[in-house]
């Protein structure tokens, strides 16, 4: 199954599991007005409980309607709420509060943090919303207003130990959207950036954009937490399997296979430095009718409007330290660092190849016995403004952290020590031990986590326990606080 991460937060007196979500800005919450099935066995936003840092907003009668790529919808009323992470508090956060959903959350989470820019909330119209990261680095003094997610399992987590190794690149800017008449400069809206190039084995590939006007030429890459694998525009993807031998497209959504025996290294190029996946990495598992082929990220898609052509989720960001600086108002343009957790990787890593991949899940699916065409589309209009032109880190006025904030990455070799950082309590444990044969052996186990009532204000009647999960990893957010994750 995929992963799945999130944080726990504290909303009113009541706690919940939120999924993070890098691609959005909303936080909501599923309320108890919500009888869907989805929202059955969850816990819930206990609207009868009248907390008393609630606030409404007109009369609740604000709405909010959130749709995702996947399809999926929530729907419901925009309030205000004291929400809380580690402690760290902000006092009136707009949130929303689902009375519908299609969405079917796992591991009893409620909801979704949005960790994007504020220009992509869907619920400022009328209720003055801001990111909840924007509200944070505005509520509190926090060391800078950066964050870092790390979602590498045990065997290879790491800390960024050389913050000068970490590839910084700028963060894409949009246009306004057409018909958009009350703005006239571009913004910063997803956790975008520029991608320079692919590789696979000894091929090196240049994405093709879908719309070269809007970035000069260059392609944007969304980086994504809240997704598992990675897609890419099919003229970028038939290139990168076509480099690897008996590959194929398997389904008109996208699907290629490969032999489950590769060791071609898939590399994506961000400011000249170079990020590589094992093909441990990119595999997603053998087809049960043919256990020699194995599915593989990524999946192509159509053209998409907005011009983001890449999405690397949870299959690229398990192989390096992600790093998100909101950037500073009038001073510093936001950033997207990465850090390598794998070094010098040698030419013919066998065990780090095999061994991963035994642990890959049969995927239920029987291969079409014929070749498939690789489709091509003739892209729809642009969704922005091409008047306004489209700028890389570019600085801008407004909606970033505020202007009290010293820069520090515009000139990193400069002032890189200046970055913050909180050190994670450890999610892991290492046992040494003597066998009866005199071996000596070295265990890792999970620490426990403390149990916490979600959903129940203290008082209330017990809800769903938060139990420490089978599996956990950290991530840091550098100058912020420490989110756990979970694997399902």
């Amino acid at each position: 199954m995929y992963r799945s991460y999130y944080t726990v937060i504290r909303a009113g007196d009541a706690q919940f599991r939120v999924s993070l979500d890098t691609a959005s800005s909303d936080l909501w919450l599923i309320s108890s007005n919500c009888t869907s099935d989805a929202c059955s066995n969850i816990p819930k936003y206990p609207l009868s409980y009248g907390s008393p840092s609630f606030a409404a907003v007109n009369d609740n009668s604000t709405q909010f309607s959130l749709r995702y790529a996947d399809g999926t919808v929530a729907s419901g009323i925009v309030g205000r709420e004291r929400v809380s992470i580690a402690g760290i508090d902000v006092a009136s956060q707009t949130i929303g509060l689902a009375n519908d959903t299609t969405i079917s959350f796992p591991d009893d989470i409620s909801g979704v943090l949005g960790l994007g820019f504020s220009r992509l909330a869907t619920a400022e119209s009328g209720s003055n919303a801001t990111s909840f990261f924007t509200n944070l680095i505005h509520s509190n003094n926090l060391s800078y207003p950066i964050f870092g997610i790390g979602l590498a399992s045990a065997y290879d987590a790491s800390i960024v130990s050389n913050i000068s190794e970490v590839a910084w690149s700028r963060v894409v800017q949009f246009p306004p959207f057409i018909g958009e008449t009350n703005v006239t400069r571009s913004s910063y809206l997803h956790w975008a950036v520029v991608l320079d190039a692919i590789s696979i084995g000894n091929h090196r590939i240049k994405p093709l954009p879908t719309y070269p006007f809007a970035l000069e030429n260059r392609t944007a890459a969304l980086i994504d937490v809240g997704f598992p694998g990675m897609y890419g525009p099919y003229a970028d993807v038939a290139r990168i399997f076509a480099s690897i031998p008996d590959s194929r497209l398997v389904s008109d959504d996208g699907q290629w296979v490969v032999p489950c025996d590769t060791n071609a290294r898939l590399t994506f190029i961000f400011s000249s430095r170079n990020f590589t996946m094992l093909p441990a990495d990119y595999l997603i598992g053998p087809a049960s009718g043919n256990p020699n082929l194995c599915l593989a990220w990524p999946k192509a898609l159509p053209p998409s409007t907005d011009g983001i052509d890449w999405q690397l989720g949870g299959a690229f960001m398990r192989t390096v330290y992600s790093i998100f600086s909101l950037g500073v108002n009038g001073k510093e343009p936001p950033f997207v660092g990465f850090y390598p957790l794998r070094a010098n990787l040698t030419e013919n890593p066998a065990e780090e190849i095999d061994s991963p991949l035994s642990l890959l899940p049969t995927v239920q699916t029987t291969l079409p016995n014929f070749l498939l065409p690789t489709p091509t589309f003739t892209p729809s209009s642009y969704i922005f403004n091409t008047s306004v032109t489209a700028v890389v880190g570019g600085i801008v006025s407004s909606h970033l952290a505020t202007s009290t904030y010293s820069p520090i990455l515009e000139a990193q070799v400069t002032h890189v020590s200046a970055i913050p950082s909180i050190f994670p309590t450890p999610g892991y444990v290492t046992f040494v031990g003597t066998a009866a044969n005199g071996l000596v052996f070295t265990t890792l186990s999970p620490v426990p986590e403390a149990s916490v009532t979600l959903g129940v204000p203290p008082g209330w009647e017990s809800s769903a326990l938060y139990h420490s999960p089978p599996f956990v990893s950290c991530i840091v957010l550098l100058g912020v606080t420490i989110i756990r994750t979970i694997i399902y």
